[in-house]
């Protein structure tokens, strides 16, 4: 049965016109990016545009309408020179950092960052990146740390592993910075375990696959990035464009086993954010539903998830939902009760690195960060409610 998607154009047509010319230079050849009339204020304001949301990328399509000004299609060059050699940077790192684990005999993959942007848009430079993302069995984080260690990565300040433990063990990466390296964050789940994960990280790990052009460097397979995209984004509510420009460049690969990805959803109960960025996606970049998903021929995203990404996709650089929102939007793209209770039971006993900043504890107490969390929450609601 032929999959269709609600054929609604309010999302896009509510973007500025800078955002419409990405998403129109994104799409194919018959979507013109001559049809999206810029002002001169249009094109001042489209590099920052498409540094907010990702999209650097494709400044140099972008600018190939007739009426952009000489400076800008300057800047465009410029900005796409800088991408490049951040991710070529990227990428010997991402080897480096493989290298040094595979002499300890660790197994592990890169996740987005420039490794993503070579496999999925064919250019280390399109995807913006801050930190690399490297996931490893839990069993061998702490011998991981130590290999890392040896090569100059520290934890936070005056931060100990078994505080590590005890802080990160439900956010599911260790922070790593570097004197003169980008930052790591080494992973040994794919979320917060209040969001629930859909893959582990060993079946993670032993389905990856070598990245082509990199060798050594190891990507997750087609299907796996496809759902780590999907509820990545549905995870961050959609808040920029190229995370919905992922999954329509996924859903345009063949490689992709899309009733796998449905049947992993729908166990982990991460279906609902799933279906979401698959029609939101479709709807901005026109990007055709794979038939193998879905069982009565309509696919929609759920109206309250809809809206969270038409709060988010607008709104500027730094400003994102208050926690309230982010509880609904979450709730809302997790399916069931059980899958709710269980976001809001981790989520509220979690420990984050805010009860740390709050009162530290030492090491051999680092298992009270669990109490002196539920206490900093009882003390921030009893002021809340003072002030109001």
């Amino acid at each position: 049965m032929r999959l269709t998607v609600d054929p609604s154009t309010e999302l896009r047509a509510s973007l500025s016109r800078p955002l419409q010319l990405l998403i129109a230079a994104a799409r194919s050849a018959a979507c013109s990016i001559e049809q999206v009339e810029m002002t001169r204020s249009d094109w001042d304001d489209l590099a920052g545009a498409a540094e907010r949301h990702g999209l650097s990328g494709l400044l140099p399509a972008a600018v190939n309408h007739s009426t952009a000004p000489a400076a800008v299609r300057e800047q465009a060059a410029i900005v796409a020179h800088e991408s490049a050699t951040a991710g070529l940077r990227g990428i010997a790192e991402a080897i480096d950092i493989t290298r040094v684990l595979r002499t300890t005999g660790v197994r592990s993959v890169c996740l987005k960052g420039p490794t993503l942007a070579r496999w999925l848009y064919g250019a280390v430079g399109f995807r913006r990146f801050a930190d690399l993302d490297i996931i490893v069995a839990p069993r061998d984080v702490t011998s991981v740390y130590e290999a890392l260690a040896r090569h100059g990565y520290t934890l936070p300040h005056r931060m100990t592993v078994g505080t590590a433990r005890a802080i990160y063990r439900r956010l599911g990466a260790w922070p790593l910075t570097h004197t003169d390296r980008y930052p790591v964050d080494l992973h040994f789940r794919l979320c917060h375990q209040s969001f629930g994960s859909p893959l582990s990280p060993e079946s993670v790990i032993a389905e990856s696959r070598e990245l082509d052009g990199v060798p050594g460097v190891h990507v997750p397979s087609a299907t796996h990035a496809a759902l780590m995209l999907l509820v990545h984004a549905s995870k961050h509510l959609w808040c920029t464009l190229e995370m919905l420009l992922a999954i329509g460049r996924v859903l345009e690969r063949s490689d992709v086993d899309w009733a796998r990805v449905q049947v992993l959803a729908h166990e982990s109960g991460t279906w609902n954010g799933c279906a979401a960025g698959l029609v939101l996606s479709s709807e901005l970049f026109g990007v055709k539903i794979p038939d193998a998903i879905g069982r009565h021929g309509t696919l929609h995203a759920r109206d309250d998830l809809r809206r969270a990404a038409h709060a988010a996709l607008p709104g500027p650089a730094g400003v994102f939902a208050d926690r309230w929102e982010e509880r609904r939007s979450h709730r809302a793209a997790l399916d069931g009760w059980r899958s709710r209770m269980r976001y809001d039971v981790w989520r509220l006993v979690s420990p984050t690195p805010l009860e740390r900043a709050w009162y530290e504890l030492p090491e051999s107490l680092a298992s009270l960060y669990v109490p002196l969390r539920l206490m900093r929450l009882t003390v921030s609601a009893a002021r809340g409610a003072l002030r109001r």
